[in-house]
């Protein structure tokens, strides 16, 4: 797949592959969401990995407050370490990693029940489920150094089955835990290594699916990290370290063409300038938006920027869609849908 060379262009990449926007109001009075890590949506719910509490909020996707799984501790039914959380298509059930202990929770899908925990035998810092099959990564940890593999599969039982992608002893517990190795597409379940410019299907983890080409910069060693890879209906996506900047490559499957983006600005429904990209799937981009720079904008200004003279029609729709802005209060999500052809 030829992303060419890196030349990064000035347009803001959400009003060029964004078909549509969702801004929620997180309604959650009497929870304050610290830090987000990751956030992520399965049916109607939004989860919200909260990093500074090591807990996960679970709203629905109109904004209402469902419930928070916050069980830090030694009992069967806490956790030591929030290492991931994802949910079993199978069974439908919130699963949360706990790597320090080797737990895997389950819980009702809106966090409501604990149904049990399973001890798994290695400590995974990642896991997906799919199909009949979970994957599990061990970030660069070579638990068993006769069996020194990244990416483990284990059957619908969490009982191991084999292991691939050798962990070179120059990664050897190098974990870089803002890295997403895991992305799905249809009944694909994908794996990019974040020092190759290789994507896997799990299902064949030792032939690399695609190939990812950067041109001159690949060559000459510029890039110096993958955080994660995405494939969509029309576009894949990757997201790169490229001499000190972060820049999302767009690869336009219909083209044949790619662009690189460093603006993420949207100029549509809403003006939307400060964001944080903190989820991606097949279908949309997750960005937690601040409450104040939200509240600057429905104002009209910060002070620096008029806003309402700028952006007329998207003030408009803001103040209209959310006539009782707050100041304080918890980050909004914007759900960027990318468009599909």
């Amino acid at each position: 797949m030829r992303f060419g060379d890196v030349v990064v262009n000035d347009n803001n990449m959400f009003d060029d592959i964004c078909s549509s926007v969702r801004l929620i109001e997180l309604k959650a009075d009497d929870v304050a969401i610290g830090d987000i890590k990751r956030v992520f949506r399965h049916d109607a719910y939004l989860y919200i990995i909260d990093e500074t509490a090591e807990s996960v909020h679970i709203f629905l996707d109109d904004g209402r407050y469902i419930n928070t799984v916050s069980k830090r501790g030694h009992a069967r039914d806490e956790y030591i370490q929030l290492s991931d959380v994802f949910v079993d298509q199978k069974t439908d059930e919130l699963k949360i990693l706990s790597r320090a202990d080797k737990k895997l929770l389950s819980f009702s899908v809106d966090g409501s029940l604990f149904k049990k925990t399973v001890t798994l035998s290695k400590a995974f810092c990642a896991m997906r489920q799919y199909g009949s099959k979970f994957a599990g990564y061990m970030g660069n940890y070579s638990e068993d150094m006769s069996e020194p593999y990244n990416v483990w599969l284990l059957d619908s039982e969490l009982n191991i089955l084999d292991g691939h992608q050798t962990i070179e002893p120059d990664t050897e517990s190098r974990l870089s835990s803002d890295v997403c190795v895991f992305s799905s597409y249809g009944d694909m379940l994908m794996y990019k290594p974040a020092n190759e410019n290789a994507v896997y299907s799990c299902d064949d983890l030792d032939q690399p699916h695609y190939i990812l080409d950067f041109g001159k910069q690949q060559d000459n060693a510029q890039i110096a990290k993958t955080y994660w890879f995405q494939e969509m209906d029309r576009y894949c996506l990757v997201r790169l370290l490229i001499n000190g900047q972060y820049v999302t490559g767009v690869y336009d499957k219909i083209h044949k063409e790619a662009k690189y983006y460093h603006n993420y600005c949207y100029t549509g429904k809403y003006f939307l300038g400060s964001w944080q990209m903190l989820g991606v799937d097949s279908e949309a981009i997750y960005c937690a938006i601040d409450r104040q720079d939200m509240y600057d904008v429905w104002t009209g200004t910060n002070g620096y920027v008029d806003f309402a003279a700028e952006y007329p029609e998207q003030v408009k729709n803001l103040r209209m869609d959310f006539p009782n802005m707050q100041r304080e209060g918890n980050p909004f999500l914007a759900i960027y849908s990318i468009r599909k052809d």
